[in-house]
């Protein structure tokens, strides 16, 4: 006799059930089905362990006669509920069942988009060797010839990402597919996956025929300007759209609703095993190996003369070149769109449709009106014009807004009800460092994105040095040199580049929290404000500071540059180029280390320095007879002094450097605190006018204000403390921990 018990008209061995949610009950139909012919009645039983289930009856004709199943409550593990089929007193069929809250779809596969890279205008309509992608000849332009300016939403300009139906893949390009792979819920402090018992999975996953990443920059000034403009990472997906299928579909009621990117970061090595992710330099140079193979099958006329030809050779060049075949070697893909990711998230609230049919989670999900989508999109490569993604689709729940607006701080999938896009990093270095050429163009943006970068390291230090509450202290006295340090790094580099003739940008790009460090340096450290407290140290400001090998530590990953390195090719670059500086406009201010830059010697020696005081040297964490910023760090974080013991072998094992007595700042959230007049007497204001103030006047400094304006910056500065620590004394409602200053702008 083959019994098999079927479960919402799926055929299973295992599978799910759906705990109540808001009030909301969802009831399984269960049904006995027979593979040769037999007839009759099965008895019903099940079993469970820290679960309740409840039947409608134990008794069901072999296919006729269907039963309900419900879970009261979710599981505590996996498989924790047992349903049985009987026949006479013997066990003819088995269901193992999970009772999950939250369902998620789960959607992965390869996409398409084709579309024009930095430092090509973004509506460019094949790439240029400017930008790191790039047409063949014989594929469709990425945009169309008219209306390719998207001066309104909604409108069709070209750039689409597309889940299927690819139209110009390449050879050797693996197919271009996205489906439901699974459905996934939360049980007691995990989360179950079941790639069956569900009718949507399998379903082909789409967005709409004209949805797009949005960054629209670089514009081209001859161009009406895009009605958004976004920083690399920090892109929507506009004219947005999903479909499962026949299924569901919905696209977002607001511009805020729209899945929008939280900012570059690096995969992890967890997520690099898991897709089986190889390292770049292998895939590069396999498919390099694959299309020469292809090349040199080809006659010299046929490599010349014809579009195969001459596309295998342009493919073979950005893969790295053959000189031996006269192949010069192309502008390569860029490394973080690679080894990195961009996580989207947004809300699916407008005109959603469902057909349920016989799926359970569908059913559930008819129960809702708005629902969180959130997908990483990952591992593209110039060659392909295709990556990959991965994402879920749930109903966004009375409890999970609670909870997002409860304590914005946490690390929720799913938007708020306030959420607001925040401003992302872009990943200039990354893109500077891969440049072949370091030309003079190369050199002011090198040093533009260097003084971004030096800005955005003060906030954390200075939330780090205000929260220390006993004065006097080791701690203290190393954070604040730190700080001064900073101030001075950032010093030189606006000088260095007002003496290469441009006044340096500040107000415009200030800093958000959380977020990774401008520029693409180290994606996968997430910048946040706190007090001081271990996992702050060692998590930010050890790490921001982190050398290419500590002395102390373990090396840091190659994927990314570390700033010693940028620090290093732009060392180079100076060298190389050799320009003549301009003292004319650049500021002195002995106090924190700013000098004067007359010349490339005094340029290099700047540089050394910040280099220096920042991670020491390969062979010594002690740079100009102080230890590094990093080394700093660590004494705190390790509580005894860095000690060299033999010669060339540093420890944290000296004398004790106590932990200082601290306010209890949170981790400030992503757009500042959500109630903005924490203490009712308008401190938060009053900080974040102050901090406007002294960016205003570090721009105004360099452009024309002088010393003068300079000197104002750091008073205005040391005013800030006051603030900063009335705030940091303000209990949160809700939530653990203070109060502090957000630094908006």
């Amino acid at each position: 006799m083959a019994i098999q018990i079927q479960i919402n008209g799926v055929t299973a061995t295992e599978g799910f059930l759906l705990a109540p949610l808001d009030g909301n009950e969802f009831p399984a139909v269960l049904s006995v089905v027979s593979s040769d012919g037999t007839t009759g009645m099965v008895q019903l039983r099940v079993s469970t362990i820290g679960v309740t289930v409840q039947l409608s009856t134990t008794e069901v004709e072999i296919g006729g006669t269907i039963a309900t199943i419900l879970a009261t409550s979710r599981s505590k593990r996996r498989g924790d509920i047992i349903l049985q089929a009987e026949v006479g007193g013997l066990v003819a069929g088995q269901l193992i069942l999970t009772a999950i809250g939250n369902p998620r779809v789960r959607f992965a596969g390869r996409f398409e988009s084709r579309f024009a890279t930095n430092s090509d205008f973004y509506n460019e309509p094949r790439g240029t060797p400017k930008g790191w992608t790039w047409a063949l000849e014989g594929e469709p332009d990425f945009v169309p010839e008219q209306n390719n300016v998207p001066t309104q939403p909604g409108m069709a300009v070209g750039r689409v990402v597309r889940f299927h139906d690819p139209v110009a893949l390449r050879t050797h390009v693996p197919p271009v597919g996205v489906f439901v792979t699974a459905i996934e819920g939360d049980i007691e402090g995990d989360i179950a996956v079941f790639t069956s018992g569900d009718s949507i999975i399998g379903e082909k996953v789409s967005l709409g025929p004209n949805t797009y990443f949005a960054s629209n920059r670089p514009a081209n000034p001859a161009d009406p300007p895009p009605f958004e403009v976004w920083d690399d990472g920090e892109e929507p997906l506009e004219a947005f759209e999903l479909h499962l299928g026949s299924r569901f579909s919905g696209g977002s009621q607001k511009l805020t609703d729209r899945p929008q990117s939280s900012g570059f970061a690096s995969l992890t090595g967890s997520e690099i095993q898991e897709y089986g992710i190889i390292p770049l330099q292998v895939f590069a140079e396999q498919r390099r190996k694959t299309l020469l193979a292809d090349y040199t099958a080809l006659s010299d006329d046929d490599r010349k003369n014809t579009a195969m030809g001459r596309n295998l050779a342009k493919r073979i060049g950005h893969l790295g070149g053959a000189p031996e075949l006269n192949i010069p070697r192309l502008k390569s893909t860029l490394t973080a769109g690679y080894s990195g990711k961009e996580i989207y998230t947004g809300i699916v609230n407008d005109a959603v449709t469902i057909n349920a049919d016989d799926s359970a989670v569908l059913a559930f999900f008819e129960q809702f009106s708005e629902f969180a989508l959130r997908a990483k999109f990952f591992n593209f490569h110039s060659d392909e014009l295709c990556g990959r993604v991965d994402g879920t689709l749930a109903v966004r729940t009375v409890e999970q807004v609670t909870r997002a607006v409860l304590d914005p701080a946490d690390e929720v999938a799913l938007p708020s009800l306030n959420a607001v896009a925040q401003p992302a990093r872009s990943m200039k270095i990354i893109e500077l460092m891969q440049m072949p050429t370091h030309d003079m163009a190369w050199i002011r943006e090198a040093v533009q994105a260097a003084i971004e970068l030096e800005l955005s390291t003060i906030p954390p230090y200075l939330c780090a040095l205000w929260s220390i509450d006993e004065s006097g202290t080791e701690a203290e006295e190393l954070i604040r040199r730190i700080v001064q340090d900073e101030m001075g790094h950032m010093g030189l580099m606006c000088n260095l580049l007002k003496g290469l003739g441009e006044p340096p940008k500040i107000v415009t790009v200030a800093p958000r929290y959380p977020g990774p460090l401008p520029g693409g340096v180290r994606p996968e450290l997430i910048v946040y404000l706190s007090g001081l407290n271990r996992d702050f140290l060692h998590d930010v400001l050890m790490e921001i500071e982190k050398p290419e090998e500590p002395l102390a530590l373990l090396a840091l990953d190659e994927a990314f540059p570390s700033i010693g390195k940028f620090y290093q090719a732009l060392s180079d670059a100076l060298v190389s180029e050799q320009p003549t500086l301009s003292t004319t406009g650049q500021l002195k201010k002995t106090s924190i280390g700013v000098d004067l830059l007359a010349n490339i010697d005094d340029a290099v020696k700047a540089i050394d320095h910040i280099k220096g005081q920042g991670e020491g040297t390969t062979t010594s964490a002690i740079f100009d007879g102080e230890l590094a910023h990093y080394y700093k760090f660590g004494e705190i974080y390790h509580g005894r002094k860095l000690v060299e013991s033999p010669p060339g072998t540093f420890n944290f094992t000296g004398a004790e450097v106590p932990f200082p007595k601290t306010l209890p700042m949170a981790k400030a959230p992503a757009g500042g605190w959500p109630n903005r007049d924490p203490d009712g007497k308008g401190t938060l204001k009053a900080f974040n006018d102050l901090y406007a103030s002294v960016l205003q006047k570090l721009e105004s400094a360099w452009a024309a204000g002088g010393a003068a304006d300079l000197s104002k910056a750091v008073g205005l500065m040391l005013q800030m403390a006051d603030p900063a620590r009335e705030l940091m004394k303000v209990p949160r409602e809700t939530c653990d921990g203070n109060y502090g200053p957000d630094f908006i702008v």
